[in-house]
């Protein structure tokens, strides 16, 4: 379906069947609505431009060219993945395409992972004097963390519960994490040292 707006003809709805097309116009009259079927889609468009020869249109970009092959190259780059555009650009024939950042394809030593446990603490109602109103406070109670190798063995998984709750529960997990950093990082450096002598 496409439509004749301020901005020239533009496509408002791509149908998702393949095979026979019925092209249609909405035209809009104050209030008024319409619908026109275009027989030769083509031949409307060609309309706007000088060339006589025969072109080839794109239904959702409205790219256009001379050549068939050229269109059915675009149609498959045009469609896309999951039906929004999308162009494959390939290196020429004989280039070399290198990665610069390896460091993005390495595997992580030790991969960490947390997690908090919560109380929702009641907030005095003298404290709600901006529009947005606080309810409660999300005061940490407890966390537990593990710590996994490269090569998937983990580590003893930590946990921490606060004796009381005036505790601060996220000093302690920051200082406990910090060692872990450090422990770790001697770990590596043993590894590295190991591959260095064989």
């Amino acid at each position: 379906m496409f439509s004749n707006g301020k901005y020239g003809l533009s496509p408002l709805r791509i149908s998702d069947c393949n095979g026979y097309k019925i092209r249609l116009m909405l035209l809009q009259e104050a209030d008024k609505w319409h619908y026109i079927f275009s027989k030769n889609f083509h031949r409307l468009l060609t309309q706007m431009s000088k060339y006589k020869g025969t072109r080839f249109w794109c239904d959702i970009c409205l790219y256009v060219t001379t050549y068939e092959k050229v269109m059915q190259r675009h149609e498959e780059d045009c469609k896309g993945i999951d039906q929004s555009p999308c162009k494959v650009i390939m290196p020429p024939h004989g280039d070399t395409i290198r990665l610069k950042n390896i460091r993005k394809q390495l595997k992580a030593p030790f991969i960490c992972y947390c997690d908090f446990e919560c109380l929702n603490v009641p907030v005095s109602s003298d404290a709600n004097s901006r529009a947005t109103k606080k309810l409660t406070d999300h005061v940490p109670c407890s966390f537990s963390y593990v710590v996994v190798k490269f090569d998937g063995t983990a580590k003893e998984p930590v946990l921490y519960r606060a004796k009381d709750p005036s505790e601060n529960v996220s000093h302690t997990f920051l200082q406990s994490i910090i060692r872990e950093y450090w422990t770790c990082m001697d770990e590596r450096q043993a590894l590295f040292d190991m591959y260095k002598t064989t």
